[in-house]
């Protein structure tokens, strides 16, 4: 990515995190990007387009915060607790921005989610493992669970999975 689409990204998280998605316009983003409008279209095309790219950006900080979460060993649910308590708390802004875009079903934003998070763990390993895939389901709830979106809530919430994770060490997959 050039840098001039990286700034403009730079800028436009924290300003959407904070006012909405929908809540800040392209001339708000391109006077604190201290470009032009103009430039903000010839970049991404559509303002729908930018905030799809501002999505996945946001995706991507956060599948890299569930991967380093699962290179940890667990002993206890509060020690998973207190390493999600820390992700959740470095990525504050990239999860507002995610749970936004999932609660009004932002067109293209539900495919990234799918790609990126849902799948992540499966392409590391190379293998559909039942454990991964449930740690892999709870480390995403958790997330959710700490901004209360309900929709995340139903639908990453699992019997068992607590005891599951307790019982298989992270580290062992």
């Amino acid at each position: 990515m050039n840098k001039t689409k990286q700034n403009l990204i730079d800028v436009a998280i924290p300003l959407m995190a904070k006012n909405g998605v929908y809540g800040v316009s392209l001339r708000d983003i391109a006077k604190k990007a201290e470009i032009n409008v103009s430039s903000v279209l010839y970049h991404f095309g559509s303002k729908e387009e930018f905030i799809t790219t501002c999505g996945e950006h946001c995706i991507n900080l956060l599948a890299e915060q569930i991967k380093e979460i699962s290179k940890h060993t667990f002993d206890t649910v509060d020690e998973l607790n207190q390493v999600i308590n820390q992700g959740v708390e470095q990525g504050k802004e990239a999860i507002a921005i995610c749970v936004m875009l999932l609660v009004i079903d932002s067109p293209g934003f539900r495919e990234i989610y799918e790609n990126y998070v849902s799948d992540a763990y499966v392409s590391v390993h190379g293998q559909e493992n039942p454990f991964l895939l449930n740690l892999r389901s709870f480390i995403s709830y958790m997330i959710f669970k700490r901004v209360d979106l309900k929709v995340a809530k139903e639908k990453y919430e699992g019997s068992g999975m607590v005891e599951l994770l307790c019982q298989s060490p992270v580290s062992a997959l």
